[in-house]
């Protein structure tokens, strides 16, 4: 943004609080699946601290394999390939649910 140091912090700041709904969605989708995963039986702190446990693990990750030396000018190369692995994983499920009811539906 070049040498606009109030702009730059805008732009910061506008991204920050449009990623917040995704954010909600992401975390939301991990605790649906672990409390489908995990016993019935099983208390809601239970629950809770497992959600924790892993958005911590893949928060540290994303870390560790993204974002290795701090540079404004620096690609993260290897989070970008987390980003499109999990994109294409996604993306392969959503085609695979219709292809499984269209095929395994009774005529």
């Amino acid at each position: 943004y070049g040498k606009s140091g109030v702009l730059a912090s805008l732009v910061t700041i506008l991204a920050v609080i449009a990623i917040i709904p995704y954010l909600a969605l992401q975390l939301r989708a991990i605790a649906l699946s672990t409390s489908v995963i995990m016993e019935q039986s099983s208390h809601i702190h239970t629950t809770t601290n497992s959600v924790l446990l892993l958005t911590s693990v893949l928060a540290i990750l994303a870390m560790i394999f993204g974002t290795r030396q701090i540079a404004n000018t620096e690609q993260h190369g290897g989070l970008m390939l987390a980003v499109a692995f999990e994109s294409f994983v996604k993306l392969f499920a959503l085609l695979c649910v219709p292809l499984f009811f269209i095929f395994e539906s009774p005529a």
